[in-house]
């Protein structure tokens, strides 16, 4: 009874150590209120799955549904029905004055071959104003410049597979950065073939992707950057975005072509302090299962070898798991619920290991009994 006592008092203190690690990173502290994120989608969704839906679901995604999206049906206008897209950037205009509270940034999944000048002029103007507009550089694989993407007040954005420049992406010294320009795949047809143990199963996908479906995924970034950094102008969260990230290491990064490749991860670290305090989290809840390991050990007289070999497989596992949450998830949830697993194997483990351990020793006693018997 008193080794359960002073083994409840010790894990008391473990949480104690951790709540305060907590507030030392300020995690309990108030938060600053956000401002309102608005993302502009300007694209074709005409169709069932159509384009610009893919688009708007990759921000939703990439932003951890920070920003609320405004879709605008341009049915591709660059090209055929330039005077609706044209509109569109008006009404953007029109937005942004009636907001100058709110961040706006504009998706912009769609080029034109021509130069335009009132286009031109329109984005400048956006650009005054403080939106932010992300276009897509075009699928020709070519360096001839495409609009908007070209114009020095957009953020032109190629494609990138596997690391390197996806072979349909255009590229060139005018495009700031680069991504992975997969939108998603469907799939056609099986078949199958040989029998018996020897059954063959072939599948034919269709794959969407392109410079499209990448534009989207650095607007998201920046949304949920602008939702994070209240503070932060959207020039410098632009300017932050470019500065966390990482060198495209193919022919065409080397030679300055392809703008640098973004760093999602890496950038949030740096920008959002919540994202921090929840590694900071993560951090103090495998320093508290390694204490309280230690705790047990004394109490409990474990078998050191065996039990922190088991414990730590066990850890690595679900730090494995967190990072899937991380991903797949969410990015400051994510992190908690792996954190706390992770707290919950500290607490968890030992107890099993400590039934286990006083099972074995009564089964050992009435052995010993019946022998002497």
């Amino acid at each position: 009874m008193f080794i359960k006592q002073k083994f409840f008092q010790k894990g008391m203190l473990v949480f104690a150590f951790l709540l305060e690690a907590i507030n030392l990173c300020g995690c309990t502290r108030n938060k600053k209120p956000k401002r309102k994120v608005v993302v502009f989608v300007l694209d074709s969704f005409i169709e069932e799955e159509s384009h610009g839906e893919l688009v708007a679901d990759i921000i939703e995604e990439k932003s951890l549904s920070k920003c609320e999206i405004k879709i605008i049906d341009v049915f591709f206008s660059i090209g055929a029905k330039k005077n609706k897209y044209l509109k569109a950037l008006a009404d953007v205009s029109d937005y942004a004055d009636k907001h100058p509270n709110e961040a706006i940034v504009v998706n912009i999944s769609l080029c034109s071959k021509n130069y335009n000048l009132l286009e031109h002029l329109m984005i400048s103007e956006l650009y005054e104003k403080g939106v932010i507009v992300v276009a897509a550089a075009g699928n020709d694989a070519t360096s001839n410049r495409r609009y908007p993407a070209a114009y020095r007040e957009t953020i032109a954005v190629a494609a990138l597979h596997w690391k390197r420049k996806a072979d349909y992406s255009n590229y060139g010294s005018h495009i700031d950065l680069a991504t992975s320009g997969f939108g998603s795949e469907k799939l056609l047809k099986k078949e199958t073939s040989g029998g018996g143990l020897f059954i063959e199963e072939t599948k034919y996908y269709s794959v969407r992707g392109g410079t499209s479906f990448a534009t989207p995924r650095v607007a998201g970034l920046i949304a949920y950057l602008l939702r994070q950094r209240p503070e932060l102008s959207p020039r410098e969260i632009v300017h932050l975005v470019k500065e966390n990230a990482t060198p495209v290491k193919d022919k065409f990064g080397r030679c300055g072509l392809l703008g640098a490749r973004i760093n999602p991860y890496g950038t949030i670290f740096a920008v959002d302090p919540v994202y921090q305090r929840a590694l900071v989290f993560q951090i103090a809840s495998i320093v508290a299962v390694l204490i309280f390991w230690i705790f047990c050990d004394r109490f409990f007289d474990a078998n050191g070898g065996l039990f922190f070999t088991g414990l730590l497989l066990f850890g690595l596992l679900l730090i494995a798991a967190n990072i899937i949450l991380i991903q797949a998830w969410n990015i400051i949830y994510g992190t908690i619920a792996g954190s706390t697993l992770i707290l919950l194997a500290g607490l968890c483990l030992p107890m099993m290991y400590s039934f286990n351990k006083k099972k074995k020793e009564k089964e050992k006693m009435e052995r010993l009994g019946e022998f002497e018997t």
